[in-house]
């Protein structure tokens, strides 16, 4: 695996042993598949009909007097594949935005409807801390899905991967 970094590569080690917490009683609990990819810094996670995929990316803070290598934990879900992006819809979305405490919706450059969060590594302390954002993205990704492929048609997540 190839890392841009020394942070990377540390941020991306201290993630795997939260996920090994965080994994080993949800997937008993909540029916929480895991997949950790060998290739890159990525985790896949499933949860009911929602799919979100976790890296672990360099980042550069840059500051007036020089700058502090980092890293992110970016968490990525594919909420809908193929729905209407009509105004309805965009704006259903964006007045969504202003409830969700974490986690915010967006279109892909593939016109797909996910959901999103990213946090630096260096401001996430524990496993417990990246449990509960990773908790909140799963489930509203699983939730929404059905909503919104209801309301707009398309895919969910378990229709594209299965």
């Amino acid at each position: 695996m190839k890392f841009e970094t020394p942070q990377q590569r540390a941020a991306y080690e201290q993630v795997t042993d939260w996920m090994g917490e965080i994994v080993g009683s949800a997937e008993i609990e909540m029916g929480l598949k895991f997949f950790a990819h060998d290739d890159m810094p990525r985790f896949s996670i499933s949860y009911g009909t929602s799919v979100v995929r976790v890296d672990v990316l360099p980042y550069i803070w840059e500051y007036t007097d020089g700058h502090e290598h980092d890293a992110l934990i970016s968490m990525r879900s594919v909420v809908v594949k193929e729905a209407e992006l009509n105004n309805e819809c965009l704006l259903f979305l964006l007045r969504q935005n202003d409830t969700l405490s974490l986690g915010r919706f967006g279109v892909s450059s593939n016109n797909e409807i996910i959901l999103t969060h990213v946090m630096p590594i260096s401001l996430c302390e524990n496993s417990d801390e990246l449990a509960t954002f990773l908790a909140a993205v799963v489930k509203n990704a699983d939730e929404f899905d059905e909503q919104i492929t209801e309301q707009w048609g398309g895919r969910r997540a378990t229709d594209i991967f299965a």
